[in-house]
């Protein structure tokens, strides 16, 4: 899985995704589909069709934005995850 930096490089987040006003539904939706999905073999980040398959039988609707921000919340979720593996991983939060 690569780092969300090699994902998005030389990129300010705020750029790639719009603004929204209040975020405390989407969060709430990721945490209702899930952070991450399993192939077997450990976690990956949501797929679309896990966000599609959510909304659909939820009958959440969801905007383009929200779609992203939700795929992308996950594969941040997943790589951080797994950079925590590490020992010399610093934590993710300020002190």
């Amino acid at each position: 899985m690569p780092a969300i930096n090699d994902l998005f490089p030389n990129s300010n987040p705020h750029k790639i995704i719009p603004i929204i006003d209040d975020l405390t539904h989407v969060i709430t939706y990721l945490l209702e589909v899930g952070l991450y999905s399993s192939n077997g073999m450990g976690m990956t980040p949501l797929s679309w069709v896990d966000i599609q398959a959510w909304s659909q039988l939820t009958g959440s609707q969801l905007t383009p934005s929200e779609a992203r921000l939700m795929r992308k919340l996950s594969f941040i979720y997943v790589s951080q995850y797994n950079a925590s593996k590490d020992i010399k991983c610093e934590a993710p939060y300020p002190d």
